[in-house]
Formats: structure tokens, sequence, C-alpha cells
């Protein structure tokens, strides 16, 4: 009778436990796609009203407001710096070179000046810059679904693979190698964002 209870007590406790740490994982990498999609909406408005901003008259009347929303999404742009490491992994190096380029060309020059001349060459640099920060940003995206359907996987194959134990179905040998593989496609995916 013992055994029998604490037969539930492991089938119940265990893939619960697994289950919480699973979903807290797999809530965090949410998090990062939802973040990168902000990123990537605020690209593409900087995109929009730098490449406006630089292709027209420095005397057309809505310059100030373009330069005033162009800061601002140059401010908001620069507070995903913070969280670079996290979210690009190996390629936050690329990614922190290329937004400030990509804020430099926004901002600089004669910005801010009276006399500023129209400069296609500005507006097709910044054209650049947000694409291959675009990519970046979706590349991460990718890589952070990814892990969301591994772990997904990994916690059914983990719970069957417990649920067999316990019961002591000789099933057991076929379930783990399921969940070692879905840690193992987890990991590869997650592991080269980490260095």
């Amino acid at each position: 009778m013992t055994d029998e209870i604490l037969k539930w007590i492991v089938m119940a406790i265990v893939p619960f436990s697994l289950g919480v740490l699973w979903q807290s994982w797999r809530a965090s990498s949410s998090e990062i796609a939802s973040q990168l999609n902000d990123l990537l909406k605020d690209l593409k408005q900087l995109e929009e009203i730098a490449t406006e901003f630089w292709t027209t008259d420095s005397n057309e009347p809505k310059n100030s407001m373009r330069q005033a929303r162009i800061r601002g999404l140059t401010f908001g742009l620069a507070r995903y710096e913070e969280q670079a490491k996290l979210i690009f992994g190996r390629e936050s190096g690329n990614y922190l070179a290329l937004m400030d380029d990509l804020i430099e060309t926004s901002t600089g020059g004669a910005f801010e000046t009276s006399a500023r001349a129209e400069d296609y060459q500005r507006a097709i640099q910044i054209q650049s810059f947000t694409s291959e920060l675009a990519h970046i940003a979706r590349s991460a995206r990718r890589r952070s679904a990814g892990i969301r359907f591994a772990t997904s996987y990994t916690s059914r194959a983990v719970y069957r693979a417990v649920a067999s134990v316990v019961n002591g179905i000789p099933d057991c040998i076929i379930y783990p190698p399921r969940a070692a593989y879905g840690i193992l496609v987890a990991a590869r995916r997650r592991l080269p964002t980490l260095f």
C-alpha cells in the first residue's frame, strides 16, 4: 500500500516540477520573441522617418517633428543594448556595432542644423543598417521559437518517461531517448546564442 502511494506521489510531483521549470523557460523565450517584435517595429519606424528626413529639404515644415521622432526612436532603440547579450547571444557584438552605426547615421552630420541638405547616401546607409539589424532580430526570433518547440516536445517526453518508470512499464526504454533528444535539440539551438 505504501509503495502504491509513493508511486502516485512521485508520478504527480516529478512531472509537475519539471513542467513548472519548462514552462518558466518557455515563458522567458516568449518574452524575448515579444521584445524582438517590438524591436522590429521600432526599426521599421526609424527607417521610414529617417529616410523621409534625409531625403527632404531642411525647410520643410514637418522636419522638426521628424527630428523629434527620430530622437525618440533612437533613445528607445538604445534601450535594447542593455539586453543585447541575452537576446542576440553571439550576434550581440555585431548588433551593437550596427545599432551604433544606425544611430550615428540617423542623427549625425547636420541633423539639427537649418543648413542641412538632402543626403541620399545617408538615407541608403540607414536602410542598409536597418535591414541588417532586422535580419539579426529575425534570426534571434527563429532561435527563440525553436526553443519553445523543443521544450514542449521535451516536457511531454519526460512526463512519459517518468510515468513509465513509476508504473514499471518496459516502454521506459523508448521514452528516455525521446526526452534526451528534446533536451539535445533545445541545447543545440540555445547554446550557440549563449557564447
